[in-house]
């Protein structure tokens, strides 16, 4: 549900553009640079991250940017692909990644002012298609020895070998919807009909995972977080996989819940999933019960995250609502001086600010230090 809305907006939004570029003839926007950009801070964001006192965002057409002064002038980076980006993770000041459209994963070094590729669709399709044919092979052979016994190791390699070319077959066209590391070896990016990729050297090299999330059904995986030391991902049908460090895999949470969840965020002691018309599901004991928050909106909540400093949760919907929550996230209210609409991204920057990221670019708010959820403003 989320890669499609982000498609069809971020359509509507670029037409004009893709016009040109069509009648210009084709360009193929994963072999070309993102176009310098004027008022850069004005173009359409999806998300934002803070790499140590530098600032972040991404967004449509492969238009990243950077901020050195809390968001007050941004400076364009350079983008070796014209993908809308819809995601971005830092986990040092200087090293951090971002994910897109067509299966792109970007890397940098330098705290974003310049990215190189990793990976797309074309190279997911070819290297994810080997990747899987050899387990099957390797398998095959095992098992024509005397004596082995046969598993069920062929039978899942053959579904995930099938659902790598279902979804990179027609062209490298679905996206990373998120990408997550927990330190500069270790890192996870999830996206569209059951995509999951993994790498353990910095993403030098991406191998695929569908075979580790456990489902019926290849669901979109949405977000990937890593919270209070635990691994999880947010996807549709109100599932929340959790990841079990025994054997890699990614086993289903039940949260009763059957809309999807579009992010999920956390603190030491909370774990937040939201979506779908203002859904909130709230679980205390590392995603083994789930209970629903009531809170005020009904819209689709399109980001979220955990303010350490100040102890509060802050969420923001796809129709203008900053809902500011308690520290234990069981309370949420309206921050109403938050009006600019259309958030796609929310990302504490220190001292009670916060910056936006939305179809009009980037915005700046401020949060009284002892704003609550339920306290009058």
């Amino acid at each position: 549900m989320r890669w499609r809305m982000v498609a069809i907006v971020c359509g509507l939004i670029a037409c004009g553009a893709l016009g040109s570029v069509q009648a210009a003839g084709f360009v193929d926007p994963l072999d070309h640079p993102a176009f310098a950009r004027s008022h850069v801070a004005t173009r359409p964001m999806l998300a934002a991250a803070r790499a140590g006192d530098r600032l972040i965002a991404v967004g449509l057409r492969g238009v990243a940017m950077y901020s050195d002064d809390a968001g007050k002038s941004w400076t364009q980076s350079e983008v070796p692909v014209q993908e809308d980006l819809v995601s971005v993770y830092f986990v040092s000041p200087m090293e951090g990644w971002a994910t897109g459209h067509s299966g792109v994963i970007l890397h940098t070094t330098d705290a974003g002012k310049t990215w190189v590729k990793q990976l797309d669709g074309r190279i997911a399709l070819d290297q994810f298609k080997r990747f899987y044919q050899s387990r099957i092979d390797n398998e095959a052979s095992s098992e024509g020895q005397e004596g082995h016994p046969a598993s069920g190791a062929a039978a899942d390699n053959a579904a995930a070998l099938k659902d790598v070319t279902l979804n990179f077959g027609d062209g490298p066209n679905l996206p990373f919807l998120d990408v997550w590391f927990k330190d500069a070896s270790t890192g996870y990016a999830v996206g569209s009909f059951g995509t999951l990729a993994l790498t353990t050297d910095g993403g030098k090299t991406w191998v695929p995972g569908f075979e580790r999330v456990h489902s019926k059904t290849a669901l979109n995986l949405n977000a990937v977080r890593g919270i209070a030391g635990r691994v999880f991902i947010a996807a549709e049908r109100g599932v929340v996989f959790r990841l079990d460090p025994a054997s890699g895999d990614f086993e289903p949470l039940q949260t009763r819940y059957n809309g999807s969840f579009f992010g999920i965020t956390g603190s030491n002691s909370v774990v937040l999933a939201f979506g779908l018309e203002g859904t909130v599901y709230r679980s205390t004991d590392a995603g083994d019960s789930w209970e629903k928050v009531q809170v005020p909106t009904t819209a689709a909540i399109s980001a979220g995250t955990y303010d350490t400093a100040a102890h509060r949760f802050v969420l923001v919907t796809v129709r203008g609502d900053a809902l500011i929550g308690n520290a234990d996230g069981s309370e949420f209210s309206v921050e109403p001086k938050w009006t600019d609409g259309q958030y796609t991204g929310v990302c504490p920057i220190g001292q009670g600010r916060y910056l936006t990221t939305g179809f009009h670019g980037v915005q700046l708010h401020m949060l009284d230090p002892t704003r609550a959820a339920g306290a009058a403003h």
